[in-house]
């Protein structure tokens, strides 16, 4: 096995490596089996990648990558390989810091990855059984304008477990915080979302049978809390705060991939500190069970089939609690408590 690392004698500082001219990364790892710790990377020539990992049985561990310039101009950390593992490392780019991207079983725990450019933070794509656990991951900085924290394209059985997804971009750009995009089985759970002022969830494009369970997520602009235009997605246990007009939406557009059907929340708290509300648009056999919500729920345009059940929904501003306009069908409140 090959090991990279520091002299264990020299515990000041972590040695650098900076990548020289024409260089593709500063460490391209094509050996199996390799480790890579104690070593920081920081660019002062203009490279594709930090570290850029093709082969399998990778460790990274207690490395820090920082490029606040844009020096690394891809990708400050790019596995390309299976059974990869990253621990206790830092990366803070101004491009994106990490991509996962044809691989499976990478293993990502107790470390903290930043975008403070226009780039996605995170993005895990074509991957499997990817695990993400007691890290951080930040979109945010003076000069960012960004375009999302983490987004699962393509990534399935992905576990997301004691971690913070944050983005911290204020500006009228749009981005999103976390998102997912044909991507199934994903599974966040002990978890924060905190979108800011964007978008701190959303359910892309087929994107099927993800769950969220014993989160937060919050966001505190205009933007939707929650967005689902996919099918079959469930939110159990968590508490979503909209510190602002954030909403829950549920909408479909009659297309088959993004149906906004057969998704469940429950068990769940939705309040706000503003007025907002939960709206289904187009969006059919969706359900709120066993929850706690303090405001609107609008059946829009097309909602058909819809039920909230064995909930509590009480507002305090002068609207009707729930709305149920013109060409919404079949939707149903049951064993539940209404009052504003």
């Amino acid at each position: 096995q090959l090991k990279i690392m520091s002299d264990p004698s020299y515990v000041s500082s972590a040695p650098v490596v900076n990548p020289p001219i024409l260089s593709t990364a500063a460490f391209y790892v094509q050996n199996a089996s390799a480790t890579i710790m104690g070593i920081s990377v920081i660019s002062t020539n203009s490279v594709p990648y930090g570290l850029y990992v093709s082969s399998s049985y990778v460790t990274i561990s207690s490395v820090n990558v920082m490029d606040s310039g844009g020096n690394l101009y891809w990708e400050a950390v790019a596995i390309r390989s299976d059974w990869a593992a990253i621990s206790y490392s830092t990366v803070s780019a101004f491009n994106r810091a990490l991509t996962v991207n044809n691989s499976a079983w990478t293993a990502i725990s107790n470390s903290s990855f930043t975008t403070i450019g226009n780039a996605i933070t995170a993005h895990i794509s074509k991957s499997s059984y990817t695990t993400i656990t007691n890290t951080v991951i930040n979109l945010g900085g003076t000069t960012a304008s960004g375009q999302g924290s983490l987004y699962l394209d393509d990534a399935h059985f992905t576990t997301i477990d004691l971690s913070s997804i944050t983005n911290n971009v204020n500006n009228g750009n749009w981005n999103f915080n976390m998102a997912l995009y044909s991507a199934s089985s994903n599974t966040v759970t002990r978890s924060v979302l905190n979108g800011g002022t964007k978008n701190a969830l959303d359910f892309w494009t087929a994107a099927i049978y993800n769950s969220v369970s014993l989160s937060t997520i919050t966001n505190s602009g205009t933007n939707d809390l929650l967005y689902i235009e996919s099918s079959s997605n469930t939110v159990t246990g968590s508490y979503l705060e909209a510190k602002s007009t954030g909403k829950i939406t549920f909408y479909g557009d009659g297309t088959p991939n993004r149906p906004a059907s057969y998704n469940t929340i429950t068990q769940s708290t939705f309040t706000s500190r503003s007025d907002s509300r939960v709206e289904f648009w187009g969006s059919s056999y969706n359900v709120i069970t066993q929850s706690w919500l303090d405001q609107n729920i609008d059946f829009r345009a097309g909602a058909k089939g819809n039920t909230v059940s064995y909930s509590t929904v009480v507002i305090a501003n002068n609207w009707a609690a729930m709305w149920m306009t013109e060409n919404a069908s079949s939707n149903t409140v049951l064993g539940s408590y209404v009052s504003n």
